[in-house]
């Protein structure tokens, strides 16, 4: 389990259940899978488009809010992704920062800022669509 300071606790964290070994309808049973364990859990989430190298799949954003990992929350959502063989998830902090978190150790990469990709801007390697159509990444930190 990961221990956050209270100044950079998460605010949302991005997973999915996608694997690209596995065939398109395996992966959409992986990721309705993964959306009941999450309403079982009670988590408010979103589903979302993610995008890395081109290739898309199904992402939920799990918001935690004010409350951060309180109430194992965190450790609730690095078990799911684990369940899911995930190699990592994403988590933006109370300050906006994004990073990597590898469950195959404790580390967790600093990658960026949160930022919303203008309409029409070039697209990064990595991005997530909404429900409401706003895109955001992570912007290189300082750009």
């Amino acid at each position: 389990m990961r221990n956050f300071h209270p100044s950079n606790q998460a605010q949302l964290v991005l997973l999915s259940a996608y694997r690209p070994e596995r065939s398109l309808t395996e992966n959409g049973d992986a990721s309705y899978a993964l959306a009941e364990q999450l309403r079982g859990a009670n988590l408010a989430f979103d589903v979302c488009r993610g995008f890395w190298e081109g290739k898309e799949e199904q992402s939920f954003c799990v918001y935690l809010g004010e409350e951060g990992n309180a109430g194992n929350v965190y450790e609730t959502i690095e078990l799911l992704a684990r369940q899911f063989h995930q190699d990592a998830i994403l988590h933006v902090d109370s300050q906006g920062l994004v990073y990597l978190d590898w469950l195959n150790d404790t580390r967790d990469e600093l990658i960026g800022v949160w930022r919303e990709l203008p309409e029409g801007a070039e697209l990064p390697q990595g991005y997530t669509i909404f429900p409401n159509d706003k895109t955001f990444y992570a912007a290189p930190i300082g750009a």
